[in-house]
């Protein structure tokens, strides 16, 4: 069972989902992305008809779920194998896992890595978003270091998908600046008006 940690009450979360195409966004963080998180939700309405998925480099004892849940109505889950992703929804990766994407099945992997080598959580995630949603990937990357997302968003852009960076209010720059030097990324923003964006995005489709 997973857990939700807020409840939208504009939404009935259990309800049909008619639409199984609707479009998917992955948020992309690392060091100093918390904030950047909880800014870019607190931003979002709970019913844009897309889904949230949270990939960040988390300890092993984060709560990052349960922060996140406190900064929106959307109910927020913690990913387990073979949950169904549904719109109006965030999902939060959990410590040592990489996260994939499979029609509208979030799967997961246990990891080892050697020591000091980089972490591809984020890279990854996009990548099968990317394969499984084409142009209906929204991919975000936000405050970190190093430069886990790039080849992501790169994928995504070549998926003819919608890319992010978040702009100079990152508290880490590596991992938007180096998206940014791909050449993929649609918007350099701050988080809040990444949250703008998108939303308007949802609502063009509306229309």
């Amino acid at each position: 069972m997973d857990t939700w940690f807020r409840v939208c009450g504009i939404r009935n979360p259990e309800q049909k989902v008619t639409n199984k195409h609707f479009h998917i966004v992955a948020l992309g963080a690392s060091a100093g992305g918390l904030q950047a998180l909880k800014s870019l939700l607190e931003f979002l309405p709970c019913d844009t008809g897309f889904a949230f998925v949270v990939i960040q480099h988390v300890g092993p004892e984060s709560i990052l779920a349960e922060l996140l849940a406190k900064s929106t109505e959307m109910p927020v889950h913690l990913i387990e194998d073979g949950m169904k992703v549904l719109p109006n929804h965030v999902y939060v990766n959990s410590p040592k896992i990489d996260v994939e994407l499979s029609g509208n099945i979030l799967g997961i992997k246990g990891i080892e890595r050697n020591y000091g080598e980089p972490k591809r959580c984020i890279d990854h995630f996009m990548s099968t978003l990317a394969d499984h949603r084409r142009d209906k990937a929204i991919g975000v990357v936000l405050s970190g270091t190093l430069s886990d997302g790039s080849k992501g968003i790169r994928k995504i852009k070549n998926a003819s998908g919608t890319t992010f960076a978040q702009d100079k209010s990152a508290q880490y720059k590596d991992m938007p600046q180096n998206a940014i030097k791909t050449g993929c990324v649609d918007f350099v923003l701050p988080p809040n008006r990444i949250a703008a964006e998108i939303t308007r995005i949802a609502n063009s489709l509306r229309t």
